[in-house]
This record gives C-alpha cells, structure tokens and sequence, in this order.
C-alpha cells in the first residue's frame, strides 16, 4: 500500500486496539508502513535486504534509514551502498548510529524433495559420480548475473585445459531457477547464443526450479553468487549449509564480505572481473573441491536463525527505548517545548501529515543527523557535525543544549510589520528575468516598495513586450533601465556587470531578485522556494519597511531571508577558494548560513569588493550543474564578503511562512 493517509488510519487503529510495542519491517518496500509508524512514534526496527542501486523510486532507501529508529542490514557492503544515497541524495554526510550489521540466520526449510529419498539432482541430469557440478541459482534476469556465470565457467575450462587438467572435461555447469525459456528473446537467447558459440552448451544445465535447493547443492561441489547485486541470498546460506566451495564477485553481495570475514573456504574476485574468478577457481580447485566442513561449521557458528532473532528482539527492545527517550523530551522539555517552531521545521516522516515534526526532529538528532533548524536563527548544525549525540548519554540533556545553539553574527529578525518608516536612502532593485510569465507575480512583490526611492535595474534573456515594460516600470517610484543579455551566468553574471557598472557608487542600497524557477528540484518545490523568499523580503508593506529599515544601522550590510533547511558548501569547495583567492579572503571551515536562492538585500559599500573581481568571473555557459559552480559558490560566501568589509549581517524571518 502507497497511500500514507491510508497507511496512518489503518495503524492508528492497530495501535488503540493492540497497544504494540514497536513495528518490525522486513523491507525497504515497506516504507510507506515506516513512514506512518515513524509519525505517530511507535518504535521502528527495519530489516533491509536490498541495495539502493535497484531500490526505486530513487531516495526510497534514504528515507528509510532517516526514518527507522534502527535499521538491520545483513552485510557491511549493503550499509555502505545506503550511506552512498544517504550522501548523494539527502546531502547528509553523517554516519547515522542507528545503523546495526547482523547477518539472517540460515532456515533450513524442508522442502517435497527431502522426502522422497529417491529424488538426486545428479540423476535428474544424468550425470556420472566424477563429474564436477558447478551450480548457480536464481530467476533467470539481468540482475542475478546468469551470463557472468556462464562466461566463468567457460573461461574456468579454458584455463583447466590450458593447464592440461584432465578436470576440464568433468565440469558441468547447472543453473538453478526458473526463467530460462527458448522463447525468451531478453535474455535467455542471449545465453543460448553465448552457450553455443564458446562451445560449453553440452555441459550446462537449467533444470528450472527445485523443490529443495539444499538438497540440490549437497550434489553440486561449488556454489558460484555471480549476481550483479544480490544482498545475502539465502542460497548462498543455503551453500554454506551443504559445504559447498564457493565464488563471487566483490561488492556484489553481502555474502561476500561475509565468506572473506569469516574465512570460508571460497574464492572472491573484483566486481564482474569473469576472468579472474574463474583464474581464482582454477588456482584453488582443490580446496574448494575438498568439502572438509568448514564452511558447514561457519554456518552453524555464525548464522543461526534462533540468535538471529534473540539479536533482533534485542534490537526492538533498543528502537523502544530511543522513542520512550524521544516522547519523554516531547512531553517534559520546557525549553524544547518554548523553543521548537514545528511551522518553520515543517518536516514530517509522512508527508501527508504534519503531526510529527516533533517527533522527526528529535529521532534524527538521536541518530546523529539534522535535516532542518528547530527554530529561526538555530546553529543546530554545527553542534550534530562537531558533537553529536552520544548512544548512552542523556538524551534530554543533549536536546537542552541543542535548543540554546545559535548563530550569534547572523541574529534573525522576526518580521512583525509595524511601527517603521519608509527607509532614507537610494535604492537599486536588480532584478533578472528569465522567465517572462513570472513578472507579474515578482512585481505584485515589489510593490510593497512604493514608498521608497527605488530604480530598477533589469537584465533580460528573452525580449520585453511594451506591457511588460509598463508593468515594472509603474513597479516602483524610480526609474526603469533594461539590459538584454545572453543566457550566461544565470542571475549572478548580469547582476555582478551591472552592481559594477551602474549600481555600487550611486546607490546606498541593492536588492537582487530573479525569475526562481529550480526545475532541478522537481516536486514544486522551486515554485515554494519562490515564494518563500519573495514572501520574507518584500511580502508587504510594512514588512519591506522594517527590513529595509534594519539599513537604518550603518554597520548593516547584509539582510537575506533565514532558510530552515540545513545546507553546507557541498561541491563548491574549490570554487568558493577561487573566488575568494583573488581578494585576498581565505576560505572558512563552515558555510551553513547564507541567502540560498541568492535573493538577498545588501549596502552596496558593504559588496564593494565585487568589483575587484574580473567582469567574466560569472559568465558561465548552459548547462550549468545543479551543483558545484562558481555560481553555487557566490551565494555562499556573500555573508563572508559582507563581514570581511567590517559589516554585519542579519537574517529576516516571517511567522508561519516554510517551504
């Protein structure tokens, strides 16, 4: 079930009728279960057997390690791969500690052939009592890597007949699994095709599906895992169980770290290397054929299902015991309780609900991660990145002093709209268009200015009509001066020609718009993130007078609109030391806050430096990366240029607005 508000009901009513004590989920599938869950506080434990790489929708994986109080995966190689979306997709470079390693326990179920006594995978294939059975296993598709198999073992006889190993003759390969049909044009002719033209079709075998694989493997003498990911098949277990040798690739499986760990009796290659797996199976063919019980007692040892399910319930005991942590602060926290603005935070585990925002914050901060401020003008972000919070320690400690970290040189004004007049200086109003059809919606905005002395300066990709040109004209009280430009730079080229040329030596005051579209960001989230910043630095009258009166204060050099989402200088590092570098500025070890959007009120004094820059330092060529420019790397050292010309800064927040 997708529906979350479906989801929310049926669980609400489980928990008044049941009371449970914690939700246990056996899948990154069962997300929309966790989301729910998560929200309402019930204690979550999910056990993940999947790779993100194949997880979809794409970030699916991410939400669920941010949601789930613990989550269990089988093998090191599987956390790793989560992490990776975790970083790529939720900019989180965080190691959460709710992440737990713990292997699944070997079955053992009896399937119809361990009952008939006569049942012999040998005999169903005709095979003599010398011959040597190296088997595969799974659906026949392009992820279990049937065709890796395939090439192995033609290059496995290739080598044994190379060396005049009379062996080569003896090896039979068998494919265990349904799928492999001769009317199967996606991947089964391939196989065939591949078969035939190497020669080895009179030894492979694909007998479809068993009754009982263990039974199937205690015939076979080595089990090859040639998936391209497969997290920790209990095939694989179910090989370990007969004794057989075995073979992968690395990186491909959890059950490849595990045989290396644990020093089974196998062999492991790079990551599709078919050359050298079938090079390790012919250098150590009699080891793996030797069958001497050890990868029988690493089964035992290590993967029994009766400790697998202590551990788990271990776990579960864990995940409710963070939520009781989590509800006590919720319920007893005076300062969280004053402090938290569930408004600005706005981050719920699901989205068609906005009754947990409580909840979502504090389970992160629990596992070591921040997605968005607590409350305006919050440094919650430096403290998880230098300190966070330590398994063991007290939980409700940790959050009071969470609750107190703010950004002490950049203080937020909470915008209240009264008692203020129209602020004294000149005004420059920058203002770039890409998109046309957004200029009424802008200019609806910067009416709140009409009571200021303020030109417009705009700088145009696509041509103005002449209603156009009214429209931003009657705008504001000063005069109209168009720019057509190419479509170079985005907004920050145009807006760095003309704060040179026309704007920072005959003006007091520079406020910087452009036509936000952010198609990169899909969800409407660009069109949010427009009004938002439009809303909290010109929303209406009064609200401009006050931020435009904060200029009052000479040593004001910067106003921008305070954002709840926690961000950092992600790919621009080397651009922002390039930018920087000819100015004379070193680079800062942390650019948490600064006008994300670049939309921003500055004193034009307090930018000057910009003009020691070369004209061309923006003028960047489409496409330019979501990611990782000179562009990115402007919007995050303004605060820096602004306070290294000795000027302060401030931030402007407007109740109730989020995005």
């Amino acid at each position: 079930m997708n529906n979350p508000g479906i989801m929310r009901l049926i669980l609400q009513h489980l928990m008044r009728k049941y009371q449970p004590d914690a939700a246990l989920l056996n899948s990154v599938e069962s997300y929309s279960c966790l989301a729910a869950a998560a929200s309402l506080g019930l204690p979550t434990v999910s056990l993940l057997h999947e790779f993100a790489e194949y997880t979809r929708p794409s970030g699916k994986m991410g939400r669920t390690l941010i949601a789930s109080d613990i989550a269990v995966y089988p093998a090191q190689s599987l956390k790793e791969s989560g992490l990776r979306e975790l970083h790529e997709m939720w900019a989180s470079k965080m190691v959460p500690n709710s992440i737990q390693i713990q292997p699944q326990g070997y079955l053992g179920f009896n399937g119809k052939a361990q009952k008939d006594n006569d049942w012999s995978l040998r005999q169903l294939l005709k095979l003599e009592d010398e011959a040597i059975v190296i088997a595969g296993a799974g659906h026949v598709q392009p992820r279990k890597g049937v065709d890796w198999f395939l090439e192995t073992c033609y290059y496995f006889k290739q080598l044994l007949q190379k060396r005049g190993d009379a062996r080569a003759e003896k090896l039979q390969f068998v494919w265990l699994g349904d799928g492999f049909h001769i009317d199967d044009i996606q991947v089964s002719i391939w196989l065939q095709t591949f078969m035939q033209k190497t020669g080895i079709r009179g030894q492979c075998y694909f007998p479809g599906a068993v009754d009982d694989v263990q039974v199937a493997l205690a015939e076979a003498d080595i089990y090859l895992l040639t998936s391209r990911l497969d997290p920790f098949p209990n095939v694989a277990i179910d090989a370990l169980q007969a004794d057989c040798g075995m073979g992968t690739f690395d990186g491909s499986s959890g059950i490849a770290d595990f045989l290396v760990e644990k020093k089974a009796r196998a062999v492991t290659a790079p990551y599709g290397d078919t050359h050298e797996l079938a090079q390790q199976l012919a250098d150590n063919l009699d080891i793996l054929l030797e069958r001497d019980g050890r990868n029988l007692e690493i089964c035992k040892r290590h993967l029994s299902f009766e400790r697998y399910v202590e551990q788990i319930e271990l776990t579960l005991e864990d995940a409710a015991q963070r939520q009781r942590d989590i509800q006590e602060v919720i319920a007893n926290s005076v300062i969280f309780q004053q402090r938290f603005n569930p408004r600005f935070y706005s981050l719920d585990f699901d989205d068609a609900s906005n009754i947990g925002t409580a909840t979502h914050f504090l389970s992160l901060l629990y596992k070591g991660l921040v997605h968005a401020k607590p409350f305006p003008g919050s440094d919650i972000q430096a403290l998880v990145k230098d300190q966070p919070y330590q398994l063991g320690s007290s939980f409700a400690d940790y959050v009071e002093r969470a609750m107190q970290q703010v950004v002490e040189d950049m203080p937020v004004t909470v915008l209240r709209g009264a008692g203020n007049k129209p602020y004294a200086g000149k005004i420059a109003l920058q203002f770039h268009i890409y998109y046309n059809d957004l200029i009424p919606e802008y200019c609806s905005y910067f009416k709140t200015l009409a009571d200021h002395d303020v030109d417009i300066f705009v700088s145009h990709v696509n041509e103005l009509t002449s209603e156009e040109k009214t429209l931003l004209k009657e705008t504001v009280s000063g005069e109209l001066y168009c720019l057509p430009v190419g479509n170079e730079g985005r907004d920050v080229y145009p807006f760095h020609q003309l704060f040179v040329a026309k704007i920072v030596d005959n003006y007091d005051v520079v406020g910087h718009f452009h036509t936000k579209k952010s198609r990169d960001s899909g969800g409407g989230v660009g069109e949010r993130w427009r009004r938002y910043l439009l809303g909290n630095l010109a929303g209406s009258p009064p609200a401009s007078q006050e931020i435009l009166g904060l200029f009052e204060d000479e040593k004001v050099g910067l106003v921008f609109a305070e954002d709840p989402h926690c961000i950092d200088e992600c790919a621009n590092g080397e651009y922002i030391e390039k930018l920087l570098a000819p100015l004379g500025y070193a680079k800062r070890n942390r650019y948490h806050d600064f006008p994300l959007g670049t939309m921003f009120w500055a004193r034009t004094e307090a930018l000057k430096s910009l003009t020691y820059l070369d004209l061309a330092t923006f003028k960047l060529s489409e496409p330019i990366p979501y990611d990782g420019s000179v562009l990115h790397a402007f919007e995050r050292v303004i605060p820096q240029l602004v306070q290294e010309a000795g000027f302060t800064v401030k931030r402007v927040y407007t109740p109730n607005t989020y995005w």
